[in-house]
């Protein structure tokens, strides 16, 4: 009821109120953003309020005086920002901390014309004033006035630099970043650009190295420090950011490790979350509760697990946060609560497996947003595989799916990963599918086929990062194989079509093989396998993330020889094919010329002839030789694309 109330009862004493009353607010007002700034902290209702307060107050217009008159006249939306004397910089630190991004930018844009307001040296002030407002009024939504020198110059300016970034990182704006790293790129203002700019573009090695840099700076060395724990995680490296738990727990990253990692001892309490975090701070990140969560599961504590959930729903509800971290997090507790329902009811298992295997054909968006719901589920499918195999009543019977619901887990993630461009966490999570053991009650078709896909996986990380060297080697060895094997199970004679299409490629983008060879032993061999073949194998489970679709190796194929078609064509209308054409028609004349004058010359004319004859036959056969490849290429484009065009 009072913060209902408050933003009218502050009007009314503004509007009805003198200059004194409105500089007693206003300093009330400065005192308590400036202490918001620096002790402030997410769940502080009294932030909000106060913000609320100035919202509304923006929302009247602010009536002013005449110059010539007694009467009030309505003012421009600009003076609706002033009925109090208040920085707005200070407004903005207060909105980011409550992460009201959107508000903070919007009270930094305030600020900035404020500040080229009161740098401005013009003699009218009333005129300056009046083209500030109009700008104001007219401006395109989020334009912030960046362009006056005077911002670059100002006693503030690092304020403004931080806040800007802080912002950018957290709101869906694409090019944020790089207008503020265009205005203040060659500055040193305590926050570190370059490094923003490396995160943002996925350069994570560059970012490690930038903040191994700024340990050697004293006032950066803590916003280093969280810096590496972030890249840590980015990269995968799970292991390091554990150990790099030791010391106080200043930050989400440290919680985000332990429940990624969950490589805590249930019999020390010190590792769980519970026991590491609970005094660090009253605000707690959503990461905390999902350790909690994690830990609450290894132990079979439902109703800690439901206290998560419900927890970690009250730290979620946010106002200006990005959108797609907050569906990530709901969805995250969705999965969360679905989990909990298992253990309560152990026959929903399988029903909750085929759920998460569904939704992954749904899930094609922004890896950053994906990675959070897929590592969670990583994590609770090993919780529930290491219980089922320490004999768990519970758990033991459905060993089986979890083993093959973590595989098909691991490898999804590894692909989509690599995909997006995250090589390191696609190579950890195949190294977790290399070491993750084979249950004993898994039959032993299975152990062959989770090793195709993993050989498959690491042979295209490798292509990924540019080392075709390793992936065609690792590629070759692995076709060799298969082709020996594709006979003992039908997941083999499915996966051995897409390995050959996929290796035909590479040979075709590296030229390492003739086209005519790539042609016949790899691309179309693999169409012609394919097409033997169901659409739908009817027994293949794990094999399903790296098989390529039909139509994908129709266009592969088409795409090949309609690129070796363009390629003869070119040939055949440039000057060197029209000068050997020319030379086959000259050495035809010169056969005939020799042939009516042989009797006067015979032994040279007889030498000549022949050799003139087995040169003109060689460009015969391979003129002719061109013109068929250029027909039978232009053949198979034609009908695979038709092939690809029916089947898509």
């Amino acid at each position: 009821m009072c913060e209902s109330v408050c933003p009218f009862i502050v009007h009314h004493l503004l509007s009805c109120g003198d200059d004194e009353r409105r500089t007693v607010l206003s300093k009330q007002f400065v005192v308590f953003f400036k202490a918001a700034c620096i002790h402030g902290n997410q769940e502080d209702k009294h932030i909000a309020t106060m913000i609320r307060i100035i919202l509304f107050l923006r929302s009247i217009p602010k009536e002013k005086p005449k110059k010539s008159h007694s009467t009030l006249t309505p003012s421009s939306s600009w003076e609706s920002n002033f009925w109090l004397d208040i920085d707005y910089i200070t407004v903005a630190g207060a909105a980011l901390i409550s992460k009201r991004h959107i508000t903070s930018l919007m009270s930094l844009e305030i600020a900035i014309h404020q500040m080229m307001e009161s740098s401005s040296h013009l003699s009218n002030s009333d005129d300056f004033s009046m083209d500030c407002s109009s700008d104001y009024d007219n401006r395109p939504a989020g334009c912030l006035p960046t362009t006056n020198p005077a911002l670059l110059h100002c006693d503030k300016v690092n304020d403004i630099h931080s806040l800007l970034m802080d912002i950018y990182s957290n709101i869906d704006e694409v090019d944020g970043l790089y207008g503020v790293y265009a205005i203040f790129g060659n500055k040193d203002n305590g926050k570190g650009t370059e490094v923003e700019m490396y995160e943002h573009e996925g350069k994570w090695l560059s970012a490690l190295e930038q903040y191994s840099m700024e340990l050697k700076v004293p006032n950066r060395r803590t916003s280093a420090q969280r810096g590496l724990l972030k890249v840590v995680q980015r990269l995968g490296w799970l292991e390091l950011g554990v150990c790099g738990l030791e010391g106080e727990c200043d930050t989400e990253y440290q919680c985000e490790m332990t429940w990624r990692g969950a490589m805590w001892d249930e019999e020390d309490s010190s590792l769980l979350p519970h026991g590491r975090f609970s005094g660090c701070s009253q605000e707690k990140p959503f990461s905390f509760y999902l350790s909690h969560f994690i830990a609450s599961l290894r132990v079979l504590d439902v109703k800690a697990m439901e206290d998560c959930v419900e927890q970690g729903r009250s730290v979620t509800v946010g106002s200006d946060t990005s959108l797609y971290r907050q569906l990530t997090k709901y969805q995250c507790l969705l999965e969360m609560e679905e989990v909990a329902e298992v253990l309560k009811d152990s026959s929903q298992l399988k029903a909750t497996l085929s759920k998460w295997s569904d939704r992954l054909t749904n899930m094609t968006g922004d890896f950053t947003y994906i990675e959070p719901v897929l590592s969670l589920r990583c994590v609770v499918i090993k919780s529930l595989l290491a219980m089922g195999q320490s004999r768990n009543q519970v758990f033991s019977s459905a060993v089986d799916e979890l083993y093959v619901d973590l595989s098909s887990l691991l490898l999804h993630q590894a692909k989509t990963a690599r995909k997006a461009g995250h090589t390191q966490m696609s190579k950890a999570a195949t190294f977790a599918l290399r070491h993750t053991p084979l249950p004993s009650s898994v039959g032993n078709a299975l152990q062959p086929e989770v090793a195709w896909c993993r050989q498959i996986q690491e042979a295209e990380l490798h292509w990924t990062k540019t080392e075709p060297k390793m992936a065609l080697q690792c590629m070759k060895q692995f076709v060799t194989m298969l082709s020996k094997d594709r006979e003992l199970s039908q997941a083999a004679q499915y996966i051995y079509p897409s390995a050959l299409c996929l290796y035909g490629n590479w040979l075709a983008e590296t030229r390492a093989e003739p086209p005519n060879i790539v042609l016949s032993r790899y691309l179309k061999r693999a169409v012609d396998l394919r097409d033997k073949l169901p659409d739908r194998p009817p027994s293949v489970t794990i094999a399903t993330n790296v098989l390529m679709k039909p139509e994908h190796m129709y266009i592969a194929l088409a795409r090949f020889s309609d690129g070796q078609y363009q390629n003869i064509v070119r040939h055949m209308k440039s000057d060197s094919f029209e000068r050997q054409v020319d030379l086959l028609k000259k050495s035809k004349i010169e056969m005939e010329h020799l042939s009516n004058t042989g009797s006067s010359y015979k032994p040279d004319a007889s030498r000549n002839l022949r050799q003139l004859k087995k040169h003109s036959e060689e460009d015969q056969i391979r003129i002719q030789s061109l013109l068929d490849d250029k027909l039978k290429f232009l053949n198979i484009a034609v009908e695979n694309y038709i092939k690809c065009l029916s089947a898509g």
